[in-house]
C-alpha cells in the first residue's frame, strides 16, 4: 500500500470526505484527491504532521512502505529524520511523550 491509499483509508476511517480533509488543512480538495492517487512527492513535513494530526496517526504510519517495511524514499527523508521516526515509532508512550516535551521546549 503506498502513502496516497494509507491516507484514503485513513481519511475515510475517520468517516471525512477529501472536501473535509482539505478544510481541516486548510487544503483544496483537489490537493487531497492528488495525495490520494499518489502524487505525495512534494508533501511538506509540516503539512505531514498536520495530516497525521488531522487523521489521528503518525506520520510514520503515512510514510511507512508496508511492503518493504522501510520508509518510502520520495519523501526526500534524511537519514537523521528516518533515524528518528523509526526509534520514535519503536518507543513506549511514556518516552514518546518526553521525546515530544523536550522537542516543543526547545523548539527554535
Amino acid at each position: 500500500m503506498d502513502m496516497g491509499e494509507r491516507i484514503k483509508k485513513a481519511r475515510i476511517k475517520r468517516g471525512m470526505t477529501q472536501t473535509d480533509l482539505g478544510n481541516a488543512l486548510g487544503l483544496s480538495k483537489a490537493a487531497i484527491s492528488r495525495w490520494e492517487r499518489g502524487f505525495t512527492a512534494n508533501l511538506k513535513r509540516d503539512t505531514l504532521k498536520r495530516l497525521a494530526v488531522v487523521l489521528d496517526t503518525s506520520p510514520t504510519e503515512l510514510i511507512l512502505d508496508d511492503d518493504a517495511n522501510t520508509f518510502r524514499t520520495d519523501m526526500e527523508l534524511s537519514a537523521e529524520q528516518v533515524e528518528f521516526l523509526s526509534l520514535f515509532d519503536g518507543g513506549t508512550d511514556f518516552a514518546k511523550e518526553i521525546v515530544l516535551d523536550i522537542l516543543r521546549k526547545y523548539q527554535v
